[in-house]
């Protein structure tokens, strides 16, 4: 199966994160395509035209794939907090 193009580019993840990234960076494009095959499986759609190539796509679809991508580039490890009464104490 050919590669698809991510639903949003390294540009849109750079304004979301702060962070500057370089176009060809392997970890940015494998989150993008990342977040782009989860909302390609939610949505049942390519998101191709009749040519291959990316379609028009919903603002609100983009910024999913920018959020998601984010998620994962700021947090590589899934790091969460947690946090646990013992007593009066607050453990984190």
């Amino acid at each position: 199966m050919a590669v698809l193009p991510a639903l949003a580019d390294i540009d849109a993840l750079e304004a979301w994160t702060g962070d500057t990234i370089p176009d060809d960076d392997p970890r940015a494009l494998a989150v993008l395509a990342a977040a782009s095959a989860l909302v390609r499986s939610e949505t049942r759609r390519t998101w191709l035209d009749d040519m291959g190539a990316l379609a028009a796509i919903p603002d609100e679809l983009g910024m999913v794939v920018v959020q998601v991508a984010a998620r994962k580039w700021l947090n590589p490890e899934d790091v969460r907090s947690e946090e646990r009464r013992v007593g009066k104490e607050c453990l984190r």
